[in-house]
């Protein structure tokens, strides 16, 4: 209960009440004496999550929080601390006199309650300062041309990524999340880690770019396109895992309704049940707002009923897929994820998040994950009007991305001169050969009306058409 409603319920009490009205002074008594904090101004469900793990972190350890997170994360601090040391003062009271919950009040939200208890309740810093520090990734590899050292940038991008799923599986399996009830095939995160994967990502890649001693590259342009697509490969997986991250900072909010959490639960229940290592190619959040002057069962996707969109691939299979995130509409009235599994499929798949809602109270459902993809996932997330042409456009580009992902493995195979003579090929990987080299002469082809004829050549133009990729992944 909060103070508000304790107070509310003693003012309703009749003077027989005695053993009540005494629980109710004793627990408003017990709240008062814990430490409160309160925001003026409105912030944003992220940010009132991300100030409760750094005073968690400050009261706990072991993180040591350099000032440089604190202002690159753009902590938002209470009335009542001035500044960062004011709130470890708080945290060292709370620490000497054993302080259990502090409480946190904002314009929209009344003495929100958390937990001091370690990795409790809440996602941790290090999924914070991880997701922070794959931003700093995703930047690098946009200007990878001019990226001198190779050898950080991959052992940064292993790190976050086996960090990220390992936190992630961790507050998965030791919170109590009502993930729908689903079974996961005893998964305890999102992706599952191939070790193997990752050694040979790491040593190709550096076989591939090898440094001169003037600090350039020296780098086989056969073998640069290789190494480009196999990091653009981690990408697009560690993009996942920037997506639950930013979920799981918004399932995990004490101030959720319960509806609002039910469908949250029901989101991150589809895809921990539906996919492992996915590519997620593109990730949009809504610029245009709501169109509210319809009713519910009046309102259509023109009407901006789609908050969120995720465009990827599974990694067994060749079909994009794209998933929306949708408020209820006509025809469909429940909260909803709208799953089309390609272009042409007009028989999209709904998979209902909640209850039928006819009023505007779930309206707002996706905000807070939209804010926080934003605000935290700043480099991958993108922030505009897609229309069902812009769809079009970049479900069009995935199989291009997955073909020269699978050409580039096999340029490795090649260079590692293993025995893939291409007229003894398996038929699997024969066909999927054959695949990336038709979709990438196609796309060469349209790009610079030229004939391509030795595949040799297909590595040169892919890596002029890569460079101007990259700086829009």
């Amino acid at each position: 209960m909060t103070l508000e409603e304790i107070d509310k319920k003693i003012k309703e009490m009749t003077y027989n009440d005695y053993d009540e009205l005494n629980h109710l002074l004793m627990e408003k008594e017990r709240i008062l004496k814990r430490i409160h904090f309160h925001f003026e101004e409105q912030i944003s469900v992220s940010h009132i999550q991300l100030f409760a793990k750094v005073f968690k972190c400050f009261i706990n350890g072991p993180y040591v929080l350099d000032e440089q997170y604190l202002t690159q994360l753009q902590l938002v601090l209470p009335k009542e601390c001035k500044d960062v040391d004011a709130l470890k003062k708080k945290a060292e009271e709370a620490t000497s006199t054993s302080i259990d919950l502090f409480f946190v009040t904002t314009p929209d939200y009344k003495d929100l309650e958390y937990t001091t208890a370690f990795n409790k309740q809440i996602p941790d810093m290090c999924i914070s300062i991880v997701l922070l520090s794959l931003q700093d990734n995703y930047q690098s590899i946009r200007d990878f041309s001019k990226q001198k050292d190779i050898y950080t940038l991959v052992d940064s991008m292993i790190s976050s990524y086996k960090l990220l799923n390992s936190s992630i599986g961790y507050n998965l399996f030791y919170e109590n999340y009502n993930l729908d009830g689903n079974h996961f095939k005893e998964k305890v995160a999102p992706n599952i880690t191939h070790i193997d994967f990752l050694r040979r990502l790491r040593s190709t890649i550096y076989m591939a770019c090898d440094k001169k001693e003037d600090g350039n590259l020296s780098v086989d342009k056969k073998l640069s396109v290789f190494a480009k697509y196999q990091i653009l490969d981690f990408v697009f997986q560690c993009r996942y895992l920037s997506f639950w991250s930013c979920l799981l900072d918004i399932m995990s909010f004490p101030g959720l309704s319960k509806a609002e959490s039910d469908v949250l639960n029901k989101v991150a229940g589809w895809f921990l049940c539906n996919l492992t290592n996915p590519y997620v190619y593109h990730l949009i959040c809504e610029s245009n707002p709501l169109n509210k002057l319809r009713s519910v069962d009046m309102r259509e996707s023109s009407d901006n009923t789609t908050r969120i969109k995720v465009y990827l691939m599974k990694n067994d299979d060749e079909v994009p897929y794209l998933v929306r995130f949708d408020l209820p509409h006509k025809g469909v009235p429940y909260v909803h994820l709208n799953i089309q599994h390609n272009e042409e499929n007009e028989e999209n798949e709904h998979f209902r998040l909640s209850h039928n809602v006819i009023d505007e109270s779930l309206d707002h459902v996706f905000e807070n994950l939209s804010e926080s993809l934003k605000t935290f996932n700043f480099n991958c997330s993108f922030l505009y009007h897609s229309p069902v042409a812009k769809d079009r456009e970049i479900i069009q580009r995935m199989p291009e991305y997955t073909a020269m992902m699978d050409l580039a493995t096999y340029v490795e195979c090649i260079y590692l001169e293993l025995d893939l003579n291409p007229n003894v090929l398996p038929d699997c990987i024969k066909e999927t050969l054959d695949r990336s080299v038709k979709i990438i002469k196609e796309m060469v082809e349209n790009e610079l009306e030229t004939t391509i004829e030795e595949l040799p050549d297909l590595y040169i133009y892919a890596d002029m058409i890569l460079e101007e990729e990259l700086k829009n992944i």
